[in-house]
């Protein structure tokens, strides 16, 4: 029998149809129903990328037996902050998203109003949170509960080299101490700047516009005299991305060396407390915990569980082996500072330390008093406010900055638009 080619064609043709056909409806089968689009374990998903976070995180899944698939919602170019959040929103207030959300730089009040965020109280009682950390975590709701729970803890500090320069508290005193002793502030610019915004200038901002673009300005004012004073201006490219990532071991090591006569930085992990504690105990510098307007302490992987999950409980048990002493010592051990201050005392007086500064140079730090350690957990328990960051809000507003302090823009255009950034931002 002979073959028609045309009619051979169409048949290829429909068959080719009706396997696309057959494979789209059996994707929207299971979009409909529920499929999970971020992979087959449990999904978290982070809104940026941390070493630190994304290491405990792993570590976390294989001794609790939790297979889980991170998920970071902008890398690169590919997606932008603002794209990143809107994309979360929408999954959210469609029903879906992932299991567990870490909501660090992120509004938490919004999600928790619109209830989209399961009641995680009974993990958050269960730890040694200091008073500011849990009124912080419950502040939110309005209602008392808690919907996230800090595992982690990022300390501002202020160090210096003289004996006679006097603790500081607060971005001005900071400057006029080190314009009075002639201080360069090294490398530590865009630490400075970032720890200045979160303590000084954003639990300031009210959401009015005219009040708002009077502290942008006197802001702006303060960060180019710090500008001024910085012997590496090329630093500055970094200012608005120097977020929770930066640690502190390089600037107090320039502080102990002599390199630079002070240090305003983060502590976000537990080598850079124990190298501070080491050079305080040698007498090579002297630090204060900064007790500005915002508190001493931010939180940080700060994660909560999706009401809509269809993991609820493997979530559940995932954040609680999170916040349990063993989830505690795999914080520290990942490089983060545990929240809870009851482990955070223990890891800290615990066996001695070897501190990697560089290739060539291997610190070892020997093991820190109880007494010592005490000490120093007082001071965060009796902490004050607490801040819990928007790095939307301090993106916009440092990128003015930038602007303003490339000469792009004067003082009064900068801070009139990061001021109505504040006001769009606030009210979304």
């Amino acid at each position: 029998m002979r073959c028609d080619p045309e009619r051979s064609n169409l048949k290829g043709m429909l068959a080719a149809l009706t396997l696309t056909l057959m494979f789209l409806s059996v994707l929207m089968f299971f979009a409909f129903a529920g499929e999970r689009p971020y992979g087959d374990g449990l999904t978290v998903y982070m809104l940026g990328q941390s070493e630190e976070v994304d290491t405990f995180l792993r570590n976390v899944s294989y001794e609790a037996g939790i297979d889980i698939d991170v998920t970071h919602g902008y890398q690169g170019e590919e997606l932008t902050d603002a794209d990143a959040r809107k994309k979360l929103n929408m999954e959210l207030v469609g029903g879906s998203g992932p299991d567990i959300l870490i909501m660090d730089d992120v509004d938490i009040t919004p999600y928790i109003h619109s209830g989209e965020l399961l009641d995680v109280s009974d993990i958050s009682d269960s730890m040694d949170l200091s008073d500011a950390m849990s009124d912080a975590m419950r502040a939110s709701s309005g209602g008392g509960k808690s919907y996230c729970v800090p595992i982690a803890q990022t300390i501002f500090t202020f160090s210096w080299k003289r004996r006679d320069t006097p603790p500081v508290d607060g971005l001005g005193r900071v400057l006029t101490a080190a314009e009075r002793k002639k201080m360069g502030f090294g490398r530590t610019f865009d630490n400075a700047a970032s720890i200045a915004y979160r303590l000084y200038l954003e639990p300031s901002l009210s959401g009015k516009r005219t009040e708002d673009e009077r502290l942008c300005k006197a802001f702006f004012r303060e960060l180019k005299e710090l500008y001024r004073m910085s012997e590496t201006p090329a630093g500055f490219a970094s200012l608005y991305q120097g977020n929770l990532e930066i640690t502190g071991m390089e600037s107090f090591t320039n502080v102990a060396s002599g390199t630079s006569e002070a240090a305003f930085d983060y502590i976000t992990g537990i080598d850079s407390l124990q190298t501070l504690f080491f050079f305080a105990g040698e007498g090579k510098l002297r630090y204060e915990v900064i007790s500005g307007r915002g508190g001493k302490t931010a939180p940080r992987c700060i994660m909560a569980v999706n009401r809509h999950s269809a993991e609820k409980e493997k979530a559940l048990k995932f954040l609680r082996y999170a916040s349990s002493e063993r989830g505690q010592r795999l914080a520290a051990d990942s490089l983060l500072l545990p929240s809870d201050l009851g482990i955070l005392q223990k890891v800290i007086a615990d066996e001695d330390e070897q501190i990697v500064m560089t290739p060539e140079y291997t610190l070892r730090i020997p093991r820190v008093k109880d007494q010592d350690a005490q000490k120093f957990i007082n001071v965060l328990r009796d902490s004050g406010q607490v801040r819990v960051c928007n790095g939307a809000l301090m993106q916009g507003i440092m990128r003015e900055a930038e602007a303003y302090l490339n000469g792009t823009k004067t003082l009064e255009e900068a801070s009139r638009q990061a001021s109505e950034k504040v006001w769009l931002r606030m009210n979304e």
